[in-house]
């Protein structure tokens, strides 16, 4: 254990560094806005999980049994999210992480490296599911009006079936690569699970599970009850953390401590095999994994080069964006992710039982079009997050050639914002026709939908790209993964009070219009004044937001490189 705990010291350091980071002020600010953001979410989660549960326990005969049926979807939904996680950290943690060769240069065997390494892939694979599931328990506890000891034996079953789909998702990675290099099988795997994703969501809609809290929709109270049992199996570790957990709500404390003993010892067994299995693969795959197949290089044609035309400086840096996005798999495999995500959209809309609503259709048809806007200006923040925010991260090590050149960082930064405007822009148009096309709303509000789109995208591209300026790392190990960080909650801060204050000033003259159209009326002087003031100032506000974000990100960039 004494080579395990030193080669976990590089971990703690880190984390330590981050916590007692030098820059003391700006450090103890991130953390403030963490906490209060991290607060408010939790309370967010309690309450609602309060208020359902609440509801289920006021209903007699089958509330308990609803409760139990929430608490069965949410301890299969985390064991997914678990396995799904720790595959992913796996072979990041295991195979691709730059300090490898210098680990596996120090006189310790091969199985302890490799179970140091896990326990930090466990961390980082649970750590935030296990913060999203207190809130749950707690409102369990108080709910059924239980202690802070069944709160300890509901962690204990909670983390001991995080420790066996991350023991699981390691055992299949450390097979998996004997067979494919851990580069190329990160890819497969994000782009499965998305399409695995996409099919079990839409599968789920088509079951409609809201008829679950819907008695009216069984013929019999027989069956009603009956499809409100979930098939488990004994050999599921799942089941093992809901028997613990159904007992110590129940006050059955001897069987919650057994079946919270079998999870535990599961989990042992786990490790053991996991040792095992790196003591016998490990090797094999981190040498797939680490080496390189050589390719011989065409050597360029001077006299070509030299006939070659000279492209402009726009021209050839927007190529190398296109290029670098096609050639990094961590990249361009995020589109599978952005189609996944119009997928989902879209088919929610098929879904709306308008024609059911006690509202007039065509008013909650054309009021869903102007919340439509906001839905699908919040996913273009989301998009844009994932691939414009990290864009000037993206350079690493080589941002000094960009600085070597005589290309000023302003112009950088614009010719990033266009080479992302383009394919954003297209997608936001697809979202917001289709759906609109899906509601069947007037062809005012079609016209309005698309114009708002159209001055809208850029602010946000620009708000991307120049909070990712400001807040670029150039020494991050997947820069993809600055947008979790302080940096990437300003710019989705940031984004969302931009899209919020133009929804907000857009919201009383469009209400004002749709409702002298269903009047048959005109507008008055003083509406007429308000919609134009209104409207105009739209246009300001996005422009404004551009230009001050660019010049910003600029800025703050020229003067982080200087240093």
């Amino acid at each position: 254990m004494n080579d395990i705990l030193i080669l976990l010291i590089p971990e703690f350091s880190g984390i330590r560094s981050q916590i007692l980071n030098r820059s003391g002020t700006e450090n103890r600010w991130r953390f403030l806005i963490l906490a209060i953001i991290a607060v408010f979410f939790w309370a967010g989660l309690f309450w609602i999980s309060h208020k359902v549960l609440t509801y289920f326990s006021s209903i007699e005969e089958i509330g308990l049994i609803l409760s139990y049926k929430l608490l069965s979807m949410i301890i299969a939904v985390a064991f997914s999210l678990f396995f799904i996680s720790s595959i992913i950290t796996s072979i990041s943690r295991l195979y691709l992480s730059k300090d490898l060769i210098c680990v596996h240069a120090m006189p310790v065997a091969t199985w302890r490296v490799f179970f140091s390494r896990w326990l930090v892939s466990f961390f980082d694979s649970s750590w935030m599911v296990l913060l999203y599931i207190i809130p749950v328990l707690l409102s369990y506890l108080i709910v059924f009006n239980r202690g802070f000891f069944s709160f300890i034996i509901m962690g204990m079953s909670i983390i001991s079936m995080a420790a066996t789909a991350s023991v699981f998702g390691a055992i299949l990675v450390t097979t998996l690569v004997i067979i494919v290099p851990a580069g190329r099988l990160k890819s497969i795997f994000v782009i499965s699970g998305i399409l695995v994703f996409c099919l079990l969501y839409i599968f789920g809609r088509m079951i409609k599970p809201e008829q679950i809290v819907n008695p009216e929709a069984f013929n019999t109270v027989l069956l009603y009850i009956s499809s409100l049992k979930t098939p488990s199996s004994q050999f599921f570790p799942g089941t093992w953390v809901f028997d613990s957990i159904r007992n110590l709500l129940e006050g059955n404390i001897s069987s919650a401590l057994l079946a919270t003993a079998l999870s535990l010892s599961f989990s042992a067994v786990g490790m053991l095999l996991l040792i095992l299995t790196a003591d016998f693969l490990y090797k094999r795959g981190l040498s797939r994994s680490l080496g390189k197949s050589e390719s011989r290089i065409k050597s360029p044609d001077n006299n070509q080069l030299l006939k070659k035309r000279v492209s402009s400086a726009f021209t050839a840096l927007a190529g190398k964006e296109i290029k670098l996005f096609f050639r990094d798999q961590t990249q361009w495999s995020q589109i599978f992710l952005v189609f996944a995500l119009i997928i989902i959209y879209v088919y929610n809309f098929t879904l709306l039982p308008l024609d059911k609503s006690p509202i007039s259709e065509f008013y909650l048809q054309n009021l869903l079009s102007f919340l439509n806007m906001g839905l699908a200006f919040f996913v273009l923040i989301a998009i844009a997050g994932r691939f414009a925010y990290p864009a000037i991260s993206m350079e690493s090590e080589a941002f000094w050639i960009i600085q070597s050149s005589p290309i000023s960082l302003s112009k950088l930064l614009w010719i990033k914002f266009f080479v992302y405007l383009v394919p954003l822009f297209i997608l936001t148009m697809i979202l917001i026709v289709i759906t609109n096309m899906l509601l069947h709303v007037t062809q005012f509000m079609m016209i309005f939908s698309i114009a708002t789109a159209a001055m809208m995208v850029p602010p946000v591209i620009a708000l991307a790209i120049g909070t990712g300026s400001i807040f670029a790392d150039f020494n991050l190990e997947n820069p993809m993964k600055s947008v979790t960080g302080f940096g990437g909650m300003v710019y989705m801060i940031s984004s969302a009070v931009l899209v919020g204050s133009i929804i907000i000033l857009e919201a009383g003259p469009v209400y004002t219009i749709f409702m002298a159209d269903i009047r048959h009326r005109i507008l008055n002087t003083y509406e007429i004044i308000w919609c134009a003031v209104s409207f105009g100032l739209v246009p300001v506000i996005c422009l404004l937001s551009v230009f001050i974000s660019m010049k910003l990100g600029a800025k703050y960039l020229h003067k982080k490189t200087s240093l």
